[in-house]
C-alpha cells in the first residue's frame, strides 16, 4: 500500500475540490448471479454472434477474457469451453442489459430501446441510492444493494395502475399478488446489476464490482479507481450526432493491476490485519460522491393516469410560489388578506396601487409584523435588563429586597431603593407593551384593508400610538434619570435602547404610511415572474379551439377548493373564461404538457440554487412528446430549448430527456446531438 502522505495526495487528485460525476453506468442488469455454458450460448446467440470453424484458444489475452468473465458472470471454464466455438473477439464487449446514463449540464436528450430496463435501471436502483441509511457511507451502500435485490423488490407492482389486483396461482385459487409474487420468486433468481461505475471531472473512473452468491445474496464489493484514458469529450463517441457510450467498464479495466486505488467492502485485508483508517476513509469519500446523487425520474404517460398526482403537484407549486411571493408578502401582507382569486390581478393591482398617495392592500398587515417584532424584541431587552440588574446588585427577584451582605464595593443603600424603582418600572412597562399589542392587533384585525381617510379607524389608532409612544419615553426618560442619580457610574444598556428605537420606527412607519423604497420593485419582479411562469404553463396551448384550455394561478388562500391552478375554457361559448375544465376532464396531451411544463418551472425555480458537494442532482423526464399533436412538437422543442439555456450553467445538476421521437432528441441540445443510454449490435441495426 502507498503512504498516508501519497494517500492524501491521491485523495486530493481524484476528489478534487468540486468533482462532480459525468457519467454513471449499470452493468448486466436482470441477469443470473452465475452463467454456465449452455446459458452463454443462448445469449451469444441472441445478440448474433457467429461461431468460428477452428479452435484457437492460443491467441486469447488472459486479461481479456478474465474481464468478460467478470462482466458476464461466468467462470472461466465454462469460457474456455465456450471459446472451442466462437472467437473471443466476435463476443458481445457489454452484456446486452447495460446502461450509460450521462450527467452533463443543462437538457439534454439520450435514448435506449424499449423494454431494455430503463425504468428498473433509474427507479428500482438509482433511485435508492440516496434514500439508502447506515451509520457510514460503507453500510449505506450496503444497504442499497441490498434494497435493489429482486428478492426484496419483484416486479415493481407498487406501480401498476391496479394495485390491489389479484391473480390465480395456477392451483385453482387466488391469492394476493403479494403471494403470487413469491411464488416468481422463487423461479427466478437476478441479480440487479453487477457493477456500478461512474466517471469523475477529475479525469477518474471508479468502479465498484459487487459479489454475489449463488442464491442472489449479496457478499460484498469492490472499489477500484483508474485513470481515464483521453478520449473524444464526455467519454462518448459520436456518428451522426449520435454520442454512442465509451463503456467505463471496459475503460477501467484495461489492466488491474494498474490501477491507482483499489479496497474491499471488509476492513480487513487477506492476512486479517486491520485496514488502515486513512485507506478506509478514502472508500467513504467516494461511496459519498454515489450515494448523494438524487435522481428524479418523471415518467410523463404514467403520472397523466396517476390517481393523487394533480394534487402532489399543486402542493409542490404552492411551496414554490411561497417562495416566490415571499418578498411580495413581506413588504405587502399575507396573500390570504386579500380578495383578488387571481394571483396575476393580485399583484398588478398592488402595483398599480404603489402609484397612489395610499397604503398598498396589506402593506399594514406587514408593518404590524414589524411593529410585533419590534415589540418582542423590546420585551427580550426588559427581561435581560431586569435580569442583569438582580444578578449584578444581587437582588432578591421576589421582593426585591436587597442582599446587604453583598452588595458590591461603591454602592450605597439609596442605590438598592434605585434599582428597586427601575425592576418595578421595567415590570409595569411590560404590561403595558402587552396590553398595546392585543389592542393593535384588534384594530389590525378589523381594518387592515381600510383606506386612511377613515377617519374613526386613524383616530382609533392614533390613540393607541400616542399612549404607547408616551409610555416608551416616559419608561426610558426615568429609568435614565434613575440610572444618573446612582453613586455607581452606569447607563442605559445598548441593545435595550436600540430596542427602544425600532418599536418607536415601527409605530412611525404604521402611522405615517411608510412604503419602503424597494417594494415598487419588488412588486414589479413578482408581477414578472407570476406572468412567465402562467406563460410556461400555456406555451404549447396557443391555438384557440372550443376545447382549449387556459391555465391561470390562484391565490390557493381563498379559492374555495384551496386549488392554485384554474383550467379555463377559452371558447365554446365560455364568456370571460368563467367555466373551468376538472383535471379528470383534460386530455392526455393537455396533461403531459402540464406536466412537462410545471416540473421544469419546479426545476428551474424550486431548485434554482445548485446543490452544493457532495449533493450531485439529476432530473429524468420520460416521454414528454406523449399524447401530442405533430402540431405541438414544434413547440415542444423550443419549450426544452429556452430550459437548456436557462440551466445549461449549472455543474452539480442536469436533466435528461429520454424520448422516442429522433426530432426532439436530436433539437434539445445547441449541437444537435443526442446519447445512446445502451450497447448498440450496429450490423442487427444496420439490417433494421
Amino acid at each position: 500500500m502507498e503512504s498516508n502522505a501519497n494517500l492524501t495526495e491521491l485523495m486530493s487528485e481524484v476528489l478534487g475540490p468540486e468533482a462532480t460525476i459525468q457519467r454513471i453506468e449499470l452493468i448486466d442488469m436482470l441477469s443470473p448471479p452465475k452463467r454456465n455454458a449452455t446459458m452463454m450460448e443462448k445469449y451469444l446467440k441472441g445478440v448474433g454472434s457467429i461461431s468460428k470453424q477452428e479452435s484457437n484458444l492460443d491467441a486469447v489475452s488472459s486479461h481479456a477474457a478474465e474481464r468478460f468473465s467478470r462482466l458476464f458472470g461466468i467462470n472461466r471454464g465454462e469460457l474456455f469451453e465456450l471459446l472451442d466455438q466462437y472467437e473471443l473477439s466476435s463476443l458481445p464487449e457489454v452484456p446486452i442489459r447495460s446502461l450509460s446514463i450521462p450527467l452533463e449540464p443543462g437538457v439534454n436528450g439520450a435514448w435506449a430501446p424499449n423494454g431494455y430496463g430503463k425504468t428498473f435501471a433509474i427507479r428500482n436502483i438509482l433511485q435508492k441510492l440516496q434514500a439508502a441509511s447506515g451509520s457510514s457511507n460503507t453500510m449505506r451502500f450496503e444497504n442499497f444493494v441490498r434494497s435493489c435485490n429482486l428478492k426484496n423488490n419483484f416486479d415493481n407492482y407498487e406501480n401498476k395502475l391496479i394495485i390491489n389486483g389479484w391473480q390465480s396461482d395456477r392451483q385453482g385459487s387466488w391469492r394476493a399478488i403479494e403471494e403470487s409474487s413469491n411464488l416468481s420468486r422463487e423461479k427466478n433468481k437476478l441479480v440487479p446489476f453487477r457493477e456500478l461505475n461512474f466517471s469523475l471531472s477529475s479525469g477518474k473512473i471508479v468502479s465498484i464490482r459487487v459479489d454475489y452468491g449463488a442464491d442472489c445474496d449479496y457478499q460484498g464489493f469492490t472499489i477500484i479507481v483508474h485513470q481515464m484514458d483521453p478520449t473524444p469529450i464526455n467519454n462518448s463517441q459520436e456518428f451522426e450526432s449520435v454520442k454512442v457510450p465509451l463503456w467505463l467498464c471496459l475503460k477501467s479495466n484495461i489492466d488491474d493491476s494498474k490501477n491507482i486505488f483499489s479496497i474491499s467492502s471488509d476492513d480487513y485485508d487477506a492476512d486479517g490485519e486491520e485496514i488502515d483508517y486513512d485507506y478506509l476513509d478514502f472508500r467513504e469519500k467516494l461511496l459519498e460522491l454515489i450515494l448523494n446523487l438524487a435522481i428524479d425520474y418523471v415518467e410523463i404517460p404514467r403520472l397523466s393516469y396517476k390517481a393523487g398526482f394533480f394534487e402532489e403537484i399543486s402542493a409542490e407549486f404552492k411551496k414554490y410560489l411561497s417562495i416566490v411571493l415571499s418578498d411580495f408578502e413581506s413588504d405587502n401582507g399575507p396573500i390570504a388578506e386579500y380578495g383578488q382569486l387571481y394571483l396575476s390581478s393580485l399583484v398588478h393591482e398592488v402595483k398599480n396601487q404603489n402609484t397612489e398617495a395610499r397604503p398598498p392592500d396589506g402593506l399594514i398587515i406587514s408593518l404590524r409584523r414589524d411593529i410585533e417584532l419590534a415589540i418582542s424584541e423590546l420585551e427580550d431587552s426588559v427581561i435581560d435588563y431586569h435580569n442583569d440588574l438582580i444578578q449584578e446588585y444581587y437582588l432578591n427577584s421576589f421582593d426585591y429586597q436587597p442582599l446587604m451582605s453583598n452588595v458590591p464595593d461603591g454602592w450605597s443603600d439609596q442605590d438598592s431603593q434605585y434599582v428597586k424603582e427601575i425592576l418595578h418600572r421595567l415590570d409595569e412597562f411590560r404590561k403595558q407593551l402587552s396590553s398595546f399589542d392585543n389592542q393593535l392587533a384588534q384594530w389590525v384585525h378589523f381594518n387592515a384593508n381600510f383606506l386612511p381617510a377613515n377617519l374613526e379607524s386613524k383616530m382609533v389608532f392614533t390613540t393607541l400610538k400616542r399612549n404607547i409612544v408616551h409610555e416608551i419615553e416616559e419608561m426610558a426618560e426615568d429609568i435614565s434619570t434613575i440610572l444618573s442619580q446612582m453613586s455607581v457610574e452606569t447607563e442605559l444598556p445598548e441593545p435595550f435602547a436600540e430596542s427602544i428605537s425600532a418599536v418607536l420606527e415601527s409605530i412611525s412607519r404604521i402611522s405615517e404610511w411608510v412604503t419602503p423604497d424597494s417594494l415598487a420593485a419588488i412588486v414589479s419582479s413578482t408581477t414578472e415572474k407570476i406572468s412567465q411562469i402562467e406563460n410556461m404553463l400555456n406555451s404549447n396551448l396557443r391555438v384557440k379551439t372550443p376545447w382549449s384550455i387556459r391555465v391561470k394561478l390562484l391565490n390557493w388562500m381563498i379559492e374555495p377548493n384551496s386549488n392554485v391552478f384554474a383550467f379555463e375554457y377559452e371558447g365554446g361559448g365560455s364568456e370571460g373564461g368563467e367555466f373551468r375544465a376538472t383535471w379528470d376532464t383534460l386530455s392526455f396531451g393537455q396533461k403531459s404538457n402540464f406536466i412537462l411544463q410545471t416540473i421544469l418551472i419546479l426545476e428551474e425555480g424550486i431548485n434554482q440554487n445548485e446543490p452544493k458537494r457532495p449533493l450531485q442532482r439529476c432530473l429524468i423526464i420520460d416521454e414528454p412528446e406523449a399524447g401530442k399533436a405533430e402540431a405541438w412538437v414544434s413547440q415542444l422543442i423550443e419549450d426544452l430549448q429556452q430550459h437548456h439555456l436557462r440551466l445549461k450553467s449549472r455543474q452539480r445538476s442536469s436533466v435528461l430527456i429520454l424520448s422516442h421521437r429522433g426530432v426532439v432528441l436530436d433539437s434539445i441540445s445547441e449541437d444537435g446531438s443526442y446519447a445512446l443510454m445502451h450497447a448498440p449490435s450496429f450490423q442487427k441495426e444496420v439490417e433494421d
